[in-house]
């Protein structure tokens, strides 16, 4: 099922972050629409070679990576989904997942804390807002969610 951007708790995503500021978090934006096959390969790579001179944060990075990895296997885009959003650590013990039907740019991310700036920026585009009309024979609320 698709992701309403209201279920993202960004206030505790981004208050999480690792104690010895190690880069033990991994954030991944997939755009369905467009995601090259070989996006999350290269990304992978990258990181990897950043994070080669300590064996602990490749661990961790090569186990959060096979949890992201599994998850995309057995989670197929649904009708209108335009994105994946995963915040993940193994060393944290913590996965989040997220199908929405915005996208956004390709990007894998690791750091000390997950990285919310792209679905922060969503949340902040697609604001949910409301009109009230007054005349003298009444009123009437209307809401509308996710218009830009």
């Amino acid at each position: 099922m698709l992701a309403d951007l209201k279920e993202i708790d960004i206030k505790n995503l981004s208050e999480m972050y690792d104690l010895g500021s190690r880069e033990s978090f991994v954030s991944l934006y997939m755009n369905l629409e467009k995601t090259n096959e070989r996006f999350v390969e290269k990304r992978k790579k990258a990181c990897r070679s950043v994070l080669k001179e300590n064996s602990k944060l490749i661990e961790n990075f090569d186990k959060t990576m096979q949890t992201i990895e599994k998850y995309l296997v057995t989670n197929d885009g649904e009708d209108g989904q335009k994105e994946h959003v995963i915040f993940a650590s193994n060393e944290h013990d913590f996965f989040k997942a997220y199908k929405l039907g915005l996208p956004v740019e390709d990007l894998m991310v690791v750091a000390t804390s997950p990285y919310i700036q792209p679905v922060a920026q969503l949340i902040e585009d697609y604001e949910t807002f409301g009109l009230v009309i007054l005349d003298s024979t009444g009123q009437e609320y209307m809401s509308f969610p996710l218009a830009k």
